[in-house]
């Protein structure tokens, strides 16, 4: 399991632990709680839209998972995604590939000359 899958599951439990202490529910009814909220629902689609950034991204450049992964993780584009939704999900493609280029070129990376 990756370190980002561990720590999403280990925020979900602590979470949920919550919700069942603090509502006097049992665990399987405070995940239901959980996955019925508005954050929760809000924090999915967001994940959502950046898996398909780095898919995108990925395509576009012929990259593996991993390298586009490790690029967008040490220049804070996933943090750039997840700032920016609300106004970022509204765009196409196209837009964001070249939004993301643009955002990692002020950062002095050109991913013109990858590989």
């Amino acid at each position: 399991m990756s370190k980002t899958n561990f720590v999403i599951i280990r925020k979900i439990q602590v979470i949920c632990t919550f919700i069942k202490n603090h509502f006097n529910v049992s665990y399987s009814e405070a995940r239901k709680m959980l996955y019925n909220s508005k954050l929760y629902n809000m924090e999915k689609k967001i994940n959502d839209f950046v898996v398909f950034c780095l898919e995108t991204f990925k395509l576009k450049y012929n990259l593996s998972g991993k390298e586009v992964y490790n690029l967008f993780d040490k220049y804070k584009v996933f943090n750039y995604l997840k700032e920016g939704y609300d106004m970022l999900h509204t765009q196409g493609e196209a837009w964001l590939v070249n939004d993301i280029k643009e955002f990692l070129k002020i950062r002095d990376y050109d991913i013109e000359n990858i590989k």
